[in-house]
């Protein structure tokens, strides 16, 4: 009572606010939520704090930011309240906009979200509504923000799909299936936005063999560059690959990036790039060929 007194004539509504999510918190989730854990409770949040339970959180706030209208300091501890609710919100959007980026490739809805949750609590990261710093900590086991950054820069993306061959054998580098001239006509097909075990190709491995793809891969895929002279330098940038590869761009290698690269035991999903200046063509399209390596 006494807590709730501090709000003034929003008491009654912020009382309400609060027995809703005791409410939500206290119901019986069983086997929905099991395995859940403190450090990743974001990827499994949506299963208790569904639309339809954030959307009444969403209108008692707001009817408690109307009863407060008029008492400067209950205003204030209303909208401290409110911003709880709105990062919680946003979190929710971004882990939704993650896994249809992982699931369908909506890589600018992913970006769009990550960003507008991001603005949020750099805005109100003094008001101390949440631990940031933790909350980040957390989050980026799953979101990659520093791909979200580097794809935010100019560029092109490489369109899907890319040929992909299994190579468990581990003889395309001497067959020369990173030629220009190579053949891959006959391999399959793959997205370059997600590994291959989340893939079609890579559950019907596993399908087939009882277990996931551990070994060599090759990935292709042909591009053009537009020549402009106020951006002699081109790259490739790669989001992340899982474990180590080797790159070649026209038939020239240009990196070999083991696992862990440069002792860092993180690199394997770090992005990076590579500068193909050197090697690239604008006359005619250019050839990319990537030997994966996952152990």
């Amino acid at each position: 009572d006494e807590y709730y007194a501090g709000f003034g004539p929003a008491a009654a509504a912020v009382r309400e606010y609060f027995a809703h999510w005791e409410q939500v918190c206290d119901a019986d989730y069983g086997e929905q939520i099991e395995g859940l854990h403190w450090s990743y409770f974001y990827r499994q949040a949506h299963v208790i704090f569904t639309p339809q339970v954030m959307a009444r959180g969403r209108e008692v706030i707001e009817r408690a930011m109307q009863a407060a209208r008029g008492d400067e300091l209950s205003e204030q501890r209303v909208a401290w309240l409110e911003k709880g609710l709105r990062n919680a919100e946003l979190t929710l959007a971004t882990q939704r906009a993650y896994v249809d980026y992982r699931e369908r490739g909506d890589f600018d809805g992913y970006v769009q979200a990550l960003r507008e949750l991001d603005e949020f609590r750099a805005a109100t990261e003094n008001d101390l509504i949440a631990n940031m710093c933790f909350l980040c900590a957390c989050e980026r086991h799953t979101w990659d923000r520093q791909l979200v950054q580097i794809m935010q820069q100019p560029g092109v993306r490489l369109p899907d799909p890319w040929q992909f061959a299994w190579d468990p054998e581990g003889v395309g580098e001497a067959q020369g299936w990173w030629r220009e001239d190579f053949d891959d006509s006959k391999w399959l097909q793959i997205r370059n936005d997600g590994p291959w075990e989340q893939q079609p190709i890579g559950r019907q491995w596993r399908e087939a063999h009882g277990e996931d793809y551990d070994g060599l891969a090759w990935y292709r895929t042909r591009f053009s560059v537009n020549a402009d002279p106020q951006r002699p330098v081109v790259r490739l940038v790669f989001g992340a690959v899982d474990e180590a590869c080797t790159v070649w761009v026209n038939g020239v290698r240009l990196l070999d990036r083991p696992y862990p690269y440069q002792g860092n035991t993180d690199s394997w999903r770090e992005a990076f790039e590579v500068d193909i200046s050197a090697v690239v063509r604008y006359d005619r399209p250019n050839t990319l060929a990537v030997m994966v390596s996952d152990q």
